[in-house]
């Protein structure tokens, strides 16, 4: 007999003790009938909630195994494909030294007769192109040749996407939807594990290169429309889900780290919060799966607020100093003011702040704010902590914050939060 039923049977024995009781109780004293009634629905409601944790424990347990055993297969097909790759490089620098001594052989074999032949026929083709000039018209053909692939190619590139974006959209005035059916949207999207994840790209400056990627959460209302965050995070804060959001992303999100080629160094920032680091259970699963996976650990950046950081008790600042050890880095966000304690940042790994780009702006025409801000930025960065500047929406704003010497952005004018396939289908860039 399973564990599972073995629950069930002490359930359905204590419910019918439980009403026994309150049903002899009821004939002495209603009073005392009720009371035992209360607790009694006290207590099932406990156990309830003891066995929702458990079955929630036990399915994360799972997924964690699973990950565990697709990332070990992943590594397994990368060797299969290095030994091949290695071979058929073998291979063909063998192919190439044949033809080469092959080619030195037929050249040697021409006869001064046929030499002395083709300098006749090329004086007397005095009225053809040289053969200089053929050969560079032959290259401007291929050149123009190749432009028109390249065009072709980069425009079937942004019809795929067209067609990708088409398929959703996220619905950006949801003023119409009442918190009850937001409530039940999300309840459904996290009884069915299923929360999908979009992507924003972090950008180099002023190459505007992706490098890094910010993960998002997003509820389905319904086929091809999706909840912004922004829409349903308050209603979890209030009914104390938000952990499971951050643990079902935090999984969704390792699935697709374990899925890049191992040469990608692109980072991946993904919010967690106070409630979800004090979680035991699900965090020492977490270490272990890390503690196996390092490979995996160092493309991590948990992003937290800036206020909540500073307010960190002690036991979860030890917590984040052991996913630190095993490679994790930290991110603070809503940064106000970015005269940070150095020792603090390096001791927890802090390796990025986000500041907002009005923080910089308003700097502008005020000498004195804006040397401050310039050198509690070098001094940062100087240490190995990048400054990313979030929100710049368009070129205006980029254009205002041109003499802040910015390395990292952020915002609509990039990328705006699109489904993971747009940026994972070839298209993640390799951070150098």
């Amino acid at each position: 007999m399973t564990t599972q039923k073995i629950r069930r049977l002490v359930n359905g024995v204590l419910v019918f003790f439980a009403a026994s009781l309150v049903a002899v109780l009821s004939f002495i004293s209603l009073e005392v009938a009720f009371g035992i009634f209360c607790l009694s629905s006290l207590g099932f409601a406990a156990m309830f909630e003891r066995n929702r944790r458990s079955f929630w424990e036990q399915a994360a347990d799972f997924k964690f195994q699973k990950l565990d055993k697709k990332h070990a297969a992943l590594r397994k097909e990368v060797m299969r494909l290095v030994d091949r790759l290695s071979t058929v490089e073998n291979q063909t620098k063998a192919n190439s030294i044949a033809n080469t001594a092959q080619t030195q052989s037929e050249s040697a074999s021409v006869s001064y007769k046929d030499i002395v032949s083709k300098s006749a026929n090329d004086r007397s083709g005095s009225r053809q192109l040289s053969i200089q000039e053929k050969l560079s018209q032959a290259r401007k053909q291929y050149s123009a040749r190749q432009d028109k692939l390249l065009n072709a190619a980069n425009q079937t590139r942004k019809d795929m996407t067209a067609q990708k974006k088409a398929r959703y959209t996220v619905l950006e005035d949801h003023s119409a939807l009442s918190d009850m059916v937001v409530e039940e949207l999300l309840g459904h999207a996290l009884r069915s594990k299923r929360l999908d994840m979009f992507l924003q790209p972090i950008v180099r400056l002023p190459q505007r290169q992706h490098r890094f990627y910010e993960v998002f959460s997003r509820v389905r209302a319904k086929k091809g429309v999706y909840l912004p965050a922004a829409r349903y995070l308050k209603l979890a804060r209030k009914n104390d889900t938000i952990q499971d959001i951050d643990t079902l992303l935090l999984s969704e999100c390792l699935g697709l780290i374990a899925e890049q080629p191992k040469d990608d160094k692109s980072l991946y920032f993904i919010n967690i919060t106070e409630r979800t680091l004090k979680n035991g259970v699900f965090m020492s699963r977490f270490l272990a799966y890390l503690s196996k996976n390092r490979d995996i650990a160092k493309n991590i950046v948990f992003e937290m607020r800036q206020s909540e950081f500073h307010d960190m008790p002690i036991p979860v600042l030890k917590i984040i100093a052991g996913l630190s050890k095993l490679g994790c880095s930290f991110s603070l966000d809503q940064v106000t003011k970015i005269d940070e304690d150095l020792a603090d940042l390096q001791r927890f790994n802090v390796r990025y702040l986000k500041v907002h780009s009005s923080i910089f702006t308003t700097t502008i025409g005020n000498d004195r704010a804006y040397k401050a801000l310039m050198k509690s930025k070098r001094m940062l960065e100087g240490n190995g902590i990048g400054v990313i500047v979030t929100n710049i929406e368009d070129e205006k704003t980029l254009i205002g914050l041109h003499d802040f010497s910015l390395h990292y952005g952020q915002g609509y004018l990039f990328g705006r939060p699109e489904m993971a396939d747009n940026y994972t289908d070839g298209s993640i860039a390799k951070a150098g």
